[in-house]
């Protein structure tokens, strides 16, 4: 069962990386700064969490572009994020936050993409892509660190502010305003709260097996 202070899907990535792998699960990892034996793929266990930090420089771009600031702005922005010392550590390491932040920048991205499709091309397969794209990301990173809640609150708030702005809009029809409500609501509270609980599913059901402190 879960006994840890986060939910299990950051750890669940991790062990799937250990998975593929190939370990076998013969360790304790009971002390900190053990050495490890040679059935734990190191590299496998270490390999998310430095895609997911290295994945967070060009999100940075991307986030900076769709806020309309210009390619050198952009471009400065990654840099920074680049150079980012603890960043860059805890990206070496078997660590979460790496892997929290990616979610927690690809959430924004998806939200600022889909806003700026909102006028171009409403209810298009790419608007709901990004849409549907902004609940799923805002999952992940609440089923890695409760952290990611705040995320998911910011995010809450400016689809609310931006549905109040549609609400006022005399020139939308008002099926076409209920259909707007109804997505946001669908994308943002229910496909979220949906993939979260999904998570402890697939928990629960690969963890089958009694533990050493069931007692």
């Amino acid at each position: 069962f879960v006994d840890d202070s986060g939910p299990p899907f950051g750890h669940m990535l991790l062990a799937l990386g250990g998975y593929l792998g190939g370990f076998d699960g013969n360790f304790l990892w009971n002390r900190i700064g053990a050495e490890y034996s040679s059935n734990v793929p190191v590299w496998a266990l270490r390999l998310l969490p430095a895609l997911a930090g290295a994945l967070c420089v060009p999100l940075a771009y991307q986030i900076l572009v769709e806020l309309h600031f210009s390619h050198l702005v952009a471009h400065g922005a990654a840099l920074l994020i680049l150079l980012e010392n603890s960043l860059i550590t805890q990206s070496r390491l078997m660590l979460l936050e790496s892997v929290l932040i990616f979610f927690i920048l690809l959430s924004v991205l998806s939200y600022l993409k889909f806003h700026n499709l909102q006028r171009e091309s409403p209810f298009s397969a790419r608007w709901w892509f990004w849409l549907c794209l902004t609940g799923v990301s805002c999952a992940c990173a609440v089923g890695v660190k409760y952290m990611g809640l705040f995320t998911c609150i910011l995010l809450l708030t400016m689809a609310g502010i931006h549905s109040w702005q549609l609400v006022g809009d005399r020139s939308l029809p008002n099926v076409s305003l209920l259909c707007h409500l109804l997505a946001r609501g669908l994308a943002l509270v229910v496909i979220p709260v949906a993939t979260y609980l999904l998570f402890f599913y697939v928990h629960l059901t690969l963890l089958y097996r009694s533990g050493p402190h069931d007692q």
